[in-house]
C-alpha cells in the first residue's frame, strides 16, 4: 500500500473539510449582513442541494467498490438448527425479550473485547479523547469571550486564525510524518498542543484581574494548539489505517 499517497489524500480531505468550515460561515455571514432572510433561504437551499450531491457521491463509491457490496455475515443470531417454527411460536414474550437482550449484551461484550485488544486501540482512543476539551472555539469559549469583553468581530477573527492554524496542520503533519514517521510525529504534535494550552492556561490564571488580557492568553494558546490537535489527528488516522490494512 502506498502510504505516502494515503497520507497526502488524508491531508487533502481534511484541508477541504476545514476550508469549507471556514468559507461556509463567512459566506453566509456576508449575506446576513445584507439580509437575514436571504441568508436563511440560501442556507436552506445549500443544505438541500448538499443532500442530493452527497447521495449520488455515496452511491457512486458504493457501486465502484465491490467490497462494499459484499453481504454481511454473523451480524444476527440465528435460531438453533433443530428448533421448529412451532416451538419458537410457543415461547412467551418475556423469554424472547430476555434472549434478545442477552444476545445484544453478549455481542456488545465481544465487540468491546475485540476493540480493547486490537492493535489500533491506543491510537484510536487517543484520537477520540483529543476532542474532549472546552478549549476550542465552540459555544462555551465564545460565550466566555463575549462576557470577558470581546466583540463579535474579535471572536470572528480569533476563530478565523484558529482555522488557519488547523489548515496549516494539513501541511505540517504530512511533512513531519515523512521525516520521522507517524508515531513520533504524533508525539511531537500532541506535545505541542499540551505545551501551548499550558502556557495559555497559565496566562489565564496570572492575569485573572484583567479579563481581556486573561482571555487573550487563553485565546492565543488555543489558536496555537489547533496546529498540534489537527496534526495529531492526521497521525492517528494514518496509524489506524495502516494497522487496519495489515490485519
Amino acid at each position: 500500500m502506498d502510504y505516502a499517497a494515503l497520507m497526502t489524500m488524508n491531508a487533502q480531505m481534511r484541508r477541504i473539510d476545514l476550508l469549507c468550515k471556514l468559507l461556509g460561515p463567512f459566506f453566509i455571514a456576508l449575506i446576513a449582513g445584507f439580509s437575514t432572510e436571504v441568508a436563511i433561504i440560501v442556507n436552506l437551499v445549500m443544505n438541500v442541494m448538499s443532500i442530493i450531491l452527497e447521495y449520488f457521491a455515496i452511491a457512486r463509491v458504493y457501486y465502484e467498490v465491490p467490497q462494499l457490496q459484499e453481504a454481511k455475515h454473523g451480524l444476527r443470531s440465528e435460531p438453533a438448527d433443530g428448533e421448529s417454527a412451532q416451538e419458537r411460536e410457543s415461547q412467551n414474550r418475556l423469554a424472547r425479550s430476555w434472549r434478545r437482550t442477552r444476545g445484544v449484551f453478549n455481542k456488545s461484550a465481544r465487540d468491546f473485547n475485540f476493540y480493547f485488544r486490537h492493535r489500533a486501540f491506543l491510537p484510536s482512543i487517543a484520537g477520540a479523547l483529543l476532542y474532549l476539551t472546552v478549549l476550542s472555539f465552540a459555544g462555551q469559549m465564545v460565550t466566555y469571550l463575549l462576557s470577558a469583553g470581546y466583540t463579535a468581530n474579535q471572536v470572528g477573527i480569533a476563530r478565523t486564525l484558529s482555522v488557519v492554524f488547523e489548515v496549516l496542520a494539513t501541511w505540517v503533519a504530512p511533512w513531519l510524518m515523512g521525516q520521522i514517521g507517524p508515531v513520533r510525529a504524533g508525539l511531537w504534535l500532541s506535545s505541542w498542543q499540551v505545551a501551548t494550552l499550558v502556557v495559555g492556561t497559565a496566562l489565564f490564571w496570572i492575569f485573572d484581574d484583567n479579563p481581556v488580557v486573561s482571555a487573550s492568553g487563553l485565546v492565543g494558546g488555543t489558536i496555537l494548539s489547533r496546529l498540534g490537535l489537527r496534526g495529531f489527528d492526521l497521525c492517528v488516522q494514518l496509524i489506524v489505517q495502516e494497522v487496519r490494512t495489515r490485519s
